[in-house]
């Protein structure tokens, strides 16, 4: 017996190390991710008692749970509300007429939320004299700078949400657990997400359709603004069973998954489509196939036109990456022609 506890103990031994390796691992990988080292522009520690000694460079450390946000990244919003931190986003960049989901919109109406001037010219005065202890913004910033370095002379930490460069829309809906970190409702959060995690699994019994699909809008100046083959958009698709019809579509300008295409590449490669979507989250929505096909004539002799396979994408779905999964279910639901079923973001275009 005592021969048999010795060979054992090198085994213990060995794999005590090996969890404590992997748990050094772990610990590493999550204070990159916090500091913004793989996401964001911006290194910034969050304090929850952990040993920051390994990050190197210009800290900015947030004393957490953060209770007095100002939140000008309008997809968010509906992260802190999903944490159950909504009562934590004090000021928005977003006025009431700007929202279409119901937190924000009712917490301004209430007073509960203030709105603070968008991203590009904020109240500096209001932020001050609120005491904002962090700035959550979009990439847009990025085309302000000169805003990001008075924000941060202020005071004020800038936290940049890249969450929109996210190729796989769940990773879009994962961002909610760093801002339950940031308020101190990580519990929640995670099982927020566990949740979500439920809903996107029933992708998996999903099979190929083999119908094709192009998701666009048209600018007033009559480009057309599709998206890149690697973006969250075209993933939605592609688990939901269907093709996205601009496979080998890289990049715009950069990096945004935004692509701008003329009439003619548009038409040359989407008119066989099986599937259109019109994405009214960047134009205002169509009330008619004959209202879109005013914008381009030639969308008459489209496969999905002649044969009523017009869709529109609700405003909602860009400010709501928190039920991302569900934009999968209605893209199923579209693709097998279940017209009459009930949907989160998708609606037909009738005649």
């Amino acid at each position: 017996a005592l021969q048999q506890e010795q060979q054992k103990t090198p085994q213990k031994e060995k794999q005590k190390t090996l969890q404590n390796e992997q748990k050094k691992a772990l610990q590493q990988e999550q204070q990159e991710t916090l500091r913004g080292e793989k996401d964001s522009p911006a290194n910034i520690n969050i304090n929850t008692n952990t040993d920051s000694s390994a990050i190197t460079g210009k800290i900015t450390v947030l004393q957490a749970p953060l209770d007095n946000l100002y939140v000008a990244a309008t997809s968010s919003m509906a992260l802190f509300d999903a944490a159950g931190a909504i009562s934590q986003v004090k000021l928005t960049g977003t006025d009431a007429k700007g929202w279409y989901i119901d937190a924000p919109r009712q917490a301004l109406e209430n007073g509960s939320m203030v709105y603070a001037g968008k991203y590009s010219a904020p109240d500096y005065e209001l932020l001050t004299v609120s005491g904002c202890d962090l700035a959550v913004e979009s990439m847009m910033i990025l085309h302000t700078p000169e805003v990001k370095e008075k924000l941060e002379e202020l005071g004020i930490p800038v936290f940049i949400d890249t969450s929109s460069s996210e190729t796989h829309p769940m990773g879009r809906t994962e961002w909610v657990r760093l801002y339950g970190i940031l308020t101190g409702h990580e519990k929640e959060a995670d099982e927020f997400f566990e949740k979500q995690i439920e809903i996107f699994a029933e992708s998996d019994s999903y099979t190929d359709t083999g119908k094709t699909t192009a998701f666009f809008s048209i600018t007033s100046n009559g480009n057309v603004i599709v998206r890149a083959a690697d973006d969250y958009i075209p993933k939605m698709i592609s688990l939901a069973g269907g093709h996205y019809i601009f496979t080998d579509l890289t990049k715009g300008t950069g990096n945004s998954a935004s692509v701008r295409l003329s009439m003619e590449d548009f038409y040359n490669t989407a008119k066989d489509a099986d599937y259109l979507i019109y994405n009214a989250t960047i134009e205002k929505p169509v009330g008619s196939i004959r209202e879109l096909c005013s914008k381009f004539a030639l969308l008459s002799e489209f496969k999905a036109v002649q044969e009523g396979h017009v869709w529109q994408v609700r405003s909602s779905l860009y400010q709501s990456p928190d039920i991302a999964a569900r934009m999968i279910t209605d893209l199923r639901r579209m693709l097998t022609e279940q017209n009459g079923t009930e949907m989160t973001f998708l609606e037909p275009v009738s005649d």
